[in-house]
């Protein structure tokens, strides 16, 4: 299973690589630190399974889920804190395409 990490944090794309690359049937193929560089990076690895940082730079998750759906609907898990802000912004993002979180 090929997977893009869509995340701004340098640690927590090492540390999601790391954790998912410890079962050999999954590889990281690509990470990319926000929007425009994920678009780009989905066109060139399309993999099967998308992580997404709900917590973009310029709150442009929303906008690259959209994006998703419309151009490459492929399973996308969202990747949140445990705080009030990212449980409704989580029922937003489940509600446009999104699998789990």
């Amino acid at each position: 299973m090929n997977v893009l990490i869509i995340d701004d944090s340098h640690y927590m794309s090492r540390a999601l690589t790391h954790v998912l690359e410890s079962d050999k049937e999954i590889k990281v193929v690509a990470v990319a630190v926000d929007g425009e560089d994920a678009l780009h990076k989905i066109e060139e690895q399309n993999p099967d399974v998308i992580l997404l940082d709900i917590d973009m730079p310029g709150n442009e998750g929303p906008d690259v889920l959209a994006y998703l759906m419309a151009a490459h609907p492929v399973p996308v898990i969202i990747l949140s804190k445990d705080s009030e802000a990212d449980r409704k912004l989580t029922i937003r993002y489940l509600k446009n395409g999104a699998v789990d979180f």
